[in-house]
């Protein structure tokens, strides 16, 4: 575990799963009938900084390009942009220039301020490398735990949950 290890991690809020039941068009749909806005969501860790995303809104923007990515880098090698939506309280989003190669991942961040009271942007590192175990492992926490609270719900469209399923379990496969 490198030092940088300890400096980025993914917080989340565990609330009990919903009441089954209750139906939902899609995944996002489903995100936004389990979660609470804004109280129930995750804090990215970033070297010393910190930025919340409610699960609502902020995960089921992020949810398009989340699952696509974290499939992306059960591969060896390689790289992916992907955006995080704006946050709250913070008042920030970033697009990542992620590239990993063997054991690291390194995330170039371009954070910007998504209100004028916001300063939580300009004090964000624009760069992090981490191992990618490390980054990896917070994602499949916080994403196993979405997984359980989902399954209460009956959604329609099935496809990105299936998707979200199949990305756990091959997680779970490296998953220390």
């Amino acid at each position: 575990m490198s030092e940088t290890d300890l400096e980025w991690g993914i917080d989340f809020d565990r609330p009990k799963p919903g009441i089954v039941g209750v139906s939902a068009l899609d995944i996002v749909h489903a995100i936004d009938q389990c979660f609470a806005y804004p109280a129930d969501g995750f804090t990215i860790k970033w070297l010393g900084g910190r930025v919340r995303i409610p699960y609502t809104y902020g995960l089921s923007d992020l949810f398009e390009d989340l699952l696509p990515f974290l499939t992306a880098m059960l591969e060896v090698n390689g790289s992916y942009v992907i955006t995080i939506s704006p946050s709250e309280p913070d008042g920030v989003d970033a697009d990542w220039a992620v590239v990993w190669e063997g054991g690291e991942v390194t995330i170039r961040a371009d954070w910007r301020a998504t209100s004028s009271e916001s300063s939580a942007a300009s004090s964000l590192s624009r760069c992090l490398v981490v191992s990618k175990a490390a980054f990896m492992d917070a994602w499949f926490e916080m994403l196993t735990h979405i997984a359980l609270c989902l399954r209460t719900v009956e959604m329609e469209d099935i496809q990105e949950f299936q998707l979200l399923d199949g990305v756990l379990q091959a997680l779970s496969l490296i998953h220390i």
